[in-house]
């Protein structure tokens, strides 16, 4: 019975590493997790122009306008732009029903593969001090704004993003996605306090308006436009922080197969964004260039390599072999117990999450480890469809 060990070896110290490094960031973190600057009275805060790419959201979109203008912001500050993305259905007219709260709708033909290209028509004609972007089918909370705006009474911030959190969670589909959003924006505000956030998440993220002017617009060939520009704020050096406390609700696919095409939409983009901004893996860039991308680098090589080493052992029919008691105890040693130990920690740093939320139900211990085991399966789904369609060439779609 052969395998390929390197892999395994290799695969095991990045867990490790990753691991380790994560929480020695949450203990030196600790302290500041929940800090986030005062809130500012109405007459010095910003005004901010919301940009909202719609395409047949009709439906959803008159609840995000909804919460829009619901928001605890001066009206006389806020400017809401609509851009419409060539609907087929009743998303135009009900966005027209809210002109008369000041809602302004643009009638766009984009020109690029996703909503990046709607995006840039609205910040192209918007007239606020600071931009936020959000998906028409996300609802931010009602101090949601007010929070992320009064970060940027720091001069040496450049955007901010919110926390994501999943929208009334039915199937249990959407509820095992409602514990992944939990963990991920806890994750990127730690990675706020080492400069390494990578992602300006389209269902909320705030930018100043003058920073589109130093690093031009949202990429319009990429199917991953909120990594790709939080890849080139990065290599500018410029300051991207991540909020615990403005949420942002939003809606996530509720079948599998829908999924799974936005998670390999994800990871193709992904791809294509670390390879084009491929010099921030430099030690000039801090932990983003000698941890985290590299890193992050090294788990999509991993994930490729254990794809080759699982098919190469179904063909020379070796894999069935491997789930034999016999197999289990000759092959029991270092890499086995290590591979316990990370399992430990990952259960461990799990509950440590869910004690810092305070929703427990949302977090419930069942839903927790359904998580864990499930979406390790999911992920091993997603990138084998990933590499798939990397084989054959399909072309991107947003």
């Amino acid at each position: 019975m052969t395998s390929l060990p390197i892999v395994e070896y290799v695969t095991v110290f990045v867990a490790l590493y990753a691991t380790i490094f994560y929480f020695l960031l949450l203990f030196q973190s600790r302290r500041k997790l929940y800090s986030e600057p005062s809130l500012l009275p109405d007459s010095t805060l910003p005004s901010v122009s919301i940009v909202i790419p719609v395409l047949n959201e009709a439906g959803t979109i008159s609840k995000t306008l909804d919460s829009v203008l619901n928001l605890n912001y001066p009206k006389s500050k806020l400017e809401i732009i609509v851009v419409d993305d060539e609907s087929t259905d009743d998303t135009v007219n009900e966005v027209q029903s809210f002109a008369k709260y000041g809602v302004k709708l643009v009638r766009h033909v984009h020109c690029g593969v996703g909503k990046s290209s709607a995006l840039n028509a609205g910040i192209r004609i918007a007239t606020g001090e600071l931009i936020a972007t959000l998906d028409s089918d996300s609802f931010p909370s009602r101090d949601s704004l007010r929070r992320l705006a009064s970060f940027f009474a720091d001069n040496s911030i450049t955007a901010v993003t919110a926390a994501v959190k999943v929208y009334s969670p039915r199937n249990w589909l959407e509820k095992l996605q409602s514990v992944e959003y939990l963990f991920v924006f806890f994750t990127r505000r730690l990675l706020s306090f080492v400069d390494s956030v990578t992602v300006t998440p389209g269902p909320m993220s705030v930018f100043r308006k003058n920073v589109f002017d130093k690093v031009g617009l949202f990429d319009e060939t990429s199917i991953l436009e909120d990594q790709e520009m939080a890849y080139r704020l990065q290599a500018r050096n410029y300051k991207i922080l991540s909020s615990l406390s403005a949420e942002v609700y939003t809606q996530v696919p509720a079948k599998f197969s829908d999924l799974l095409r936005q998670r390999v939409r994800w990871n193709r983009g992904g791809m294509r964004n670390v390879f084009k901004h491929r010099k921030l893996l430099n030690p000039r860039y801090g932990d983003l260039g000698i941890v985290i991308l590299p890193m992050s680098l090294l788990t999509v090589i991993l994930i490729f390599a254990i794809f080759a080493s699982v098919i190469w052992q179904i063909i020379s029919g070796q894999f069935f072999s491997w789930f034999s008691l016999e197999a289990f105890i000759y092959t029991l040693g270092g890499i086995q117990v290590v591979s316990a130990i990370l399992l430990l920690i990952g259960i461990a740093w799990l509950l440590i999450g869910r004690k810092l939320f305070e929703d427990k139900q949302l977090v419930s211990l069942p839903r927790l480890f359904a998580f864990l085991f499930a979406y390790t399966y999911f992920t091993s789904i997603f990138w084998i469809a990933t590499i798939g369609e990397e084989l054959f060439g399909k072309k991107q779609k947003w």
